[in-house]
C-alpha cells in the first residue's frame, strides 16, 4: 500500500512539474527555500496562490501551486488548486491529471472528482466524465458542506444523459 502511494505521489510530482506556461528556468535558490519550508510557510504560500488565482493572476498562481505540489506532494488541496488554475487557463487535459492526483491523495473529498468531470466534459470525453461523476456521488456524503457540489453534479448527470440520448438518436455527440 505504501509503495503504491509513493509511486502515485511520484507520478503526481512528475506530472505537476511539466505544468508551466513559461520557459523560464526554475531558480534553484528559490526552489531550495520552498523545499525547506515548514507547514506554516506552505500554508502562507497556499493562501497567496489562492489569492493569485482569485485575482486572475493565473500565471503566478500556476507557478505557486506548482511549487506547492512539488514541495508537499501529499497535500491534495495543492493539486486541486493546480487543477483549478489549469482548468481556468483551458488546459483541461493537464487539469484532469492534477485533479486525479488530488483524488488519489484524499479518498474522501469529492471535489477532485467533480473537477475531473468538468475537464472531461470540456474535452468531450463523456464516458470518462460519467465515470468521474460516479466517484463524486460515492464520495459526497449527504452533509451540508457538499450540497452545492451535489447540486452541480446532478446538473452534470442530466447533461451527460441528454448527450447520450442525443447520441443514440443521431443528434448528439458520443
Amino acid at each position: 500500500m505504501v509503495v503504491n502511494q509513493n509511486r502515485a505521489n511520484k507520478e503526481c510530482i512528475m506530472t505537476s512539474s511539466s505544468y508551466t506556461e513559461s520557459s523560464q528556468p526554475v531558480d534553484d535558490a528559490v526552489f531550495s527555500r520552498f523545499l525547506s519550508a515548514d507547514s506554516g510557510q506552505r500554508d502562507m504560500l497556499y493562501r497567496q496562490a489562492y489569492a493569485q488565482y482569485q485575482g486572475g493572476q493565473l500565471k503566478a498562481a500556476l507557478t505557486s501551486f506548482r511549487y506547492l505540489c512539488l514541495t508537499d506532494s501529499h497535500n491534495a488541496r495543492s493539486f486541486i488548486g493546480l487543477g483549478a488554475t489549469l482548468m481556468k487557463t483551458g488546459h483541461f487535459d493537464r487539469a484532469a491529471a492534477a485533479f486525479s492526483c488530488a483524488y488519489r491523495l484524499d479518498n474522501t473529498d469529492p471535489q477532485p472528482a467533480l473537477g475531473m468531470v468538468e475537464c472531461f466534459l470540456a474535452l468531450k470525453s463523456y464516458k470518462l466524465a460519467q465515470q468521474a461523476l460516479s466517484s463524486v456521488f460515492q464520495r459526497a456524503v449527504p452533509e451540508a458542506q457538499w450540497q452545492p457540489l451535489l447540486k452541480k453534479a446532478h446538473k452534470y448527470r442530466i447533461m451527460i444523459k441528454a448527450i447520450k440520448v442525443g447520441s443514440a438518436n443521431g443528434t448528439g455527440r458520443k
